[in-house]
């Protein structure tokens, strides 16, 4: 994966606040998240499509132990799967116009 690299340097407090969120939230890594945080709020000022939600524990840790990397990529695949094993009929697809 090509890009730019970006330093950033947080005191101890600030790291540990990243670090409970990540945990929250279910990324392995402060970076994953900051980098996920970054992203995310760069794309939300293009589409504002974004959805906050509650995970249960069991769902941290399927997350963690597939090695998914974060909620947020395990929920996309999840959606993923759900759409293509169940696509929309005709009559949805006229209804959204498409």
């Amino acid at each position: 994966m090509g890009g730019k690299k970006v330093l950033l340097t947080l005191t101890e407090e600030e790291f540990n606040k990243f670090e409970s969120l990540a945990r929250r939230d279910g990324f392995t890594r402060v970076s994953a998240l900051v980098r996920h945080l970054a992203v995310t709020g760069l794309n939300e000022t293009a589409d504002g499509k974004s959805v906050r939600i509650g995970v249960d524990d069991d769902v941290l840790d399927y997350v963690r132990i597939k090695k998914f990397g974060s909620v947020a990529s395990f929920a996309t695949w999840a959606m993923e799967s759900v759409m293509q094993r169940t696509p929309l009929t005709e009559t949805q697809r006229a209804r959204l116009g498409k």
